[in-house]
């Protein structure tokens, strides 16, 4: 026997490299391919068989179809089962959240519904298959979690068993996700809970929440690691190389939930070394995370944390119900420790959500974005398994007509449309999406995401770029001391054994401790660029230097077209910010400003902007601009030049 297993993609979806923002069709195909080893555990005499459309699985002759949707698919399921009624005539059965949530939605063309976990109502269905094939409704009646239809009517049995130990299931076959479309990187849970959205709207419910052990996960783990050196095994990639370019989702919370556990599971991950081959982006909730949770997370190649946010003072369990300040503190521990944020943000989570509170959250969002690597802004619509939906259903008792008319495809909160039915007590439709487009604007300021790897492309280039400096210009015994406008453009933490010793940059003046002893070595990397008195300052550390002492400094070009719309009259209050510019300094000011501290100019260089072709117009535009109003020259070699740098020796 043939068991063929569908998992739903919305057809606009269905692209081979396709993003799906946060995947949840993407991960319900993953949880509907968690049951083929299990069906090849329990059954010698059946094939499970995937396909991601029903031509290519119709091609492989199953004689059992088994469906799985989400509600934003489920529109799907209907037309999707009435198809294989007619042209392949075999029984259909569908699993998945959305009917485990509303079983009398059960399509007509469907013969059974799984309600709930699938592992069991599923092995009894097929034994009954197997000794009758030509089954009727009579018999389904005999097996508990399903609903079924018999002459016009709808039955649903008792509620179904569980695995009561997760632990004795087989390593699921993380192989399928290369066929995936979408983000193309296999989806683990750590345990089933409905802990949040994305397990709440992608995997069937369960009645009773259950862990994994940490030899179970590490056996998955492991498996996932032997399908990527599989996959990559073409390519000129080390083994230590591809912890850059393998990411494992861990889609529910439970991990952080549970300390020992988590211990445990780090302590085998550095042992085998997955850590060196794999990273990991996590879903987590801000309130979960402490200092030392986030050096364990670090320690075992945690690279990405994704958090689920809504307007401060929301009651929706299944969201961050963090304060801001909570927020704030886990935002900066995470930039510190260099783990990037994703904020997948809701703007309604409940139907009582205020325009005042969704204010509140967007300014905070506007002050603080620049700590997430990625925001995207969504919009909960009333989806069964939320909170939003239990309203629904209190106030409106919708019956099976209605649920029938419900306009399921737009309730996807991945790709908002305004179809998308909003169920809100305070704001018309209208001013909703007037906020929402507000909220998405964030977003759209994250340009340049670079996929999971960014944070490590950046951090590799801050190290050649400290060690290029350290090789060419001192010497571990050298005394050298740093200017440290932004943490990010440091260069002590990549050279370990250095004198380095540092100075920052706060609101326009240096804090810390001057040096003691003669210098070898100034290191200003941005720092001019932030102080109110820059000359004064720089004169007063040349002091320090040793005769022949070197000093090396960069300033941000003003001609740069980016740095120049995005900080351009700055005041000082916003010196905390990103980048905190408080003046412009040319190149002849610096030049000048040099030979005033009486130091020699030994060279002058300049880092070039990314992506020169595709400014190249604004740039010139730009210039013109400034030459015709202010009848200033702009220098050509500078068009294109970031930042300014400048190496000069004491006389």
């Amino acid at each position: 026997m043939k068991l063929g297993l569908l998992p739903l993609f919305k057809p606009e979806h269905f692209k081979k490299g396709a993003i799906q923002a946060s995947g949840l069709e993407y991960f319900a195909a993953h949880a509907l391919s968690e049951i083929v080893p299990f069906i090849q555990q329990t059954f010698d005499n059946v094939s499970p068989v995937i396909g991601l459309e029903l031509k290519s699985l119709a091609s492989k002759h199953p004689d059992v179809i088994l469906l799985w949707s989400t509600s934003a698919c489920f529109e799907l399921a209907s037309a999707m089962a009435e198809n294989i009624k007619a042209y392949l005539d075999i029984p259909v059965w569908l699993a998945g959240p959305h009917i485990s949530y509303l079983p009398q939605s059960l399509p007509p063309a469907v013969d059974v519904g799984i309600i709930g976990e699938v592992e069991v109502p599923l092995k009894q269905l097929l034994e009954l298959y197997l000794k009758q094939p030509d089954a009727t409704s009579a018999h389904y009646r005999r097996i508990p979690g399903i609903v079924y239809q018999s002459q016009g009517r709808m039955y649903s049995g008792t509620p179904g068993q569980m695995i009561a130990d997760l632990n004795q299931l087989p390593t699921p076959n993380y192989r399928f996700w290369l066929d995936f479309p979408g983000f193309s990187a296999p989806v683990i849970r750590t345990a089933r809970i409905q802990d949040n959205l994305l397990t709440t709207l992608a995997y069937a419910p369960t009645r009773k929440p259950r862990q994994l052990s940490s030899v179970s996960l590490l056996k998955q783990l492991e498996q996932i690691v032997a399908n990527y050196t599989f996959l990559f095994q073409s390519l000129p990639l080390e083994a230590h190389q591809r912890m850059y370019f393998s990411p494992v989702f861990i889609a529910d919370q439970q991990l952080l939930a549970f300390p020992e556990r988590l211990k445990e599971l780090q302590a085998l991950i550095v042992e085998r070394k997955l850590h060196q081959q794999i990273f990991f982006i996590l879903s987590a909730a801000p309130e979960q995370l402490t200092p030392g949770i986030l050096k364990q997370l670090k320690a075992m190649n945690v690279r990405k944390l994704m958090f689920q946010l809504a307007p401060f003072g929301h009651q929706n369990k299944l969201l961050s119900q963090a304060s801001p300040e909570r927020l704030s503190q886990v935002l900066l521990a995470c930039k510190e420790i260099q783990i990037d944020v994703l904020g997948l943000v809701f703007l309604n989570p409940e139907p009582q959500t205020s325009r005042q509170q969704m204010a509140a959250f967007y300014l905070y969002l506007q002050d603080h974005h620049h700590l997430f690597e990625r925001l995207q802004t969504t919009l909960m619509a009333p989806i069964p398994g939320t909170p939003m939906w239990d309203a629904y259903a209190k106030k409106h008792k919708p019956d099976s007509a209605t649920l029938e008319r419900m306009p399921w495809h737009a309730m996807d909160w991945e790709n908002v449309s305004p179809e998308l039915p909003l169920y809100h007590t305070q704001l018309r439709g209208a001013v909703f999406h007037e906020i929402y487009d507000a909220f998405a604007r964030l977003g759209k300021e994250k340009q340049g995401f670079m996929g999971p790897h960014k944070g490590d492309i950046i951090y590799w280039g801050r190290a050649v770029v400290a060690r290029s400096l350290a090789r060419e210009h001192f010497t571990p015994e050298d005394q050298v001391l740093e200017v440290v406008l932004q943490p990010e453009t440091a260069c002590k933490p990549f050279l370990e054994g250095y004198h380095i010793q540092q100075l920052h940059v706060r609101q326009g003046h240096l804090h810390g401790e001057w040096p003691q002893k003669p210098l070898d070595m100034l290191l200003l990397p941005g720092s001019l660029n932030g102080l109110r008195r820059p000359l004064e300052i720089l004169r007063r550390l040349s002091q320090s230097l040793k005769p022949g002492g070197k000093v090396f400094l960069s300033v941000v070009n003003p001609l740069c077209i980016y740095l120049l719309l995005k900080f351009l009259d700055w005041p000082v209050k916003y010196s905390q910010q990103h980048y905190p510019v408080l003046r412009w300094i040319t190149q002849p000011q610096l030049e000048d400003m040099v030979k005033a501290c009486q130091m020699e100019i030994l060279s002058i260089g300049h880092a070039p902007i990314e992506e020169i072709e595709s400014m190249r117009t604004l740039v010139q535009n730009l210039s013109q601009h400034i030459e015709h109003f202010s009848a200033r020259h702009v220098p050509q070699h500078l068009l294109y030049t970031s930042e300014i740098k400048l190496l000069a020796r004491k006389l």
